[in-house]
């Protein structure tokens, strides 16, 4: 086990001492027992306190330059382990993949890494001793300035900050920004912001987000997403709301005749009739194989009648384009004109919908 330094220092110090206690002792009572002449006892003992003096002294010239020689040794040691740290930060300040931006407590850019220059198509001198305002569009920076000056002085920072980010070419970037500030006897006086592009993550979320509220074949809205948002109305004051159900006849024979892909074109025909139908806030949805379902929130009766005639005229339309495979729908539709269970208006137009394709179905084959 190695000893401290103070440990070391004292135990020489106390080893000097009590060798120097001996050399005394010892040396002045050997010299009385042998020399009888007090002149020359007197002259052996100058003699001998002076080579005690000379021997102390190179001792003590010894240790000091051990000492010194140490402490050189030390304070090279530390400012070679000074110069590494400040070449692996300088390092890490060029190379790491997120952008670095030092900045001051009026938003001027102090020094940025390669990555932040690369991420936001700026070279060093334009963004260097700059407002970091220029990296928004004109129409943004003050509010943008006013935001980091908030975010500056605040005690309060959230870990994280998600924002878009426009490139000097107007592209935009999804991006993730963590903060942390410098600070000079308890004063902050600069912030240091890490920035990294999470754009393919969040191009990944809104596809995840998609698929988990859209039909893959026809792109309208599943029935999960048809369902939250039949209990969100209900919950609201949009009323009067209508519900109509569509139905596409004969798929199976088309199914079972043409084949799967022959049916997945009706149904994506079929979608495509309702969406150019019905208006921006309805809720186009597919409830299931063949069955579709439109949400009309603040529509009543008369107004949901306007909308089944264009529905109609819209599949006239269609069978002029495709008279070898014409496109039918059964139509239900229900109105809850005040506050009421939407799930019953749902089944009421369900019902009313199967009551016409037995209709049409009955017309069919008398035809026939």
């Amino acid at each position: 086990m190695k000893i401290p330094r103070l440990q070391s220092d004292l135990r020489i110090a106390l080893w000097y001492a009590i060798f120097g206690g001996l050399w005394i002792t010892l040396s002045d009572r050997l010299l009385a027992a042998v020399i009888t002449d007090i002149a020359t006892l007197t002259k052996l003992q100058t003699y001998k306190g002076w080579a005690f003096v000379v021997a102390s002294a190179l001792v003590i010239f010894g240790l000091l330059r051990r000492e010194i020689s140490l402490r050189r040794l030390t304070v090279n040691e530390v400012e070679e382990k000074l110069r590494e740290n400040e070449e692996r930060l300088r390092q890490v300040w060029e190379v790491t993949s997120d952008a670095m931006c030092l900045s001051d407590a009026n938003g001027i850019i102090l020094a940025a890494n390669p990555s932040y220059f690369r991420m936001y198509g700026y070279t060093a001198e334009q963004v260097i001793g700059k407002s970091f305002e220029i990296i928004f569009p004109q129409a943004e920076q003050e509010q943008a300035l006013e935001q980091y000056k908030s975010v500056f002085q605040s005690e309060t920072i959230p870990p994280v900050f998600e924002t878009v980010l426009r490139r000097d070419n107007g592209m935009e970037r999804f991006v993730e920004s963590h903060v942390s500030f410098l600070t000079t006897a308890g004063r902050r006086t600069a912030m240091l912001s890490t920035i990294r592009d999470i754009t393919e993550r969040k191009q990944s979320e809104l596809e995840l987000r998609y698929l988990g509220t859209h039909d893959a074949l026809t792109g309208l809205f599943n029935r999960g997403f048809f369902e939250e948002e039949l209990a969100r109305l209900e919950r609201g004051r949009s009323f009067p709301i209508s519900i109509l159900v569509a139905d596409v006849d004969q798929l199976k024979q088309v199914n079972d005749h043409a084949g799967h892909a022959a049916g997945d074109e009706l149904l994506k025909r079929a979608a495509q009739v309702l969406t150019t139908a019905f208006r921006v806030d309805d809720i186009v949805a597919r409830i299931g194989g063949d069955e579709f379902a439109v949400l009309l929130p603040a529509t009543n009766s008369i107004v949901v009648k306007v909308l089944i005639d264009r529905v109609r005229q819209i599949l006239r339309e269609q069978q002029t384009i495709y008279p070898e495979t014409p496109l039918g729908l059964s139509l239900g539709v229900s109105t809850a004109e005040r506050p009421s269970p939407l799930a019953e208006t749902l089944k009421e137009a369900d019902a009313n919908m199967y009551r016409e394709k037995q209709r049409r179905d009955h017309s069919a084959g008398m035809r026939t």
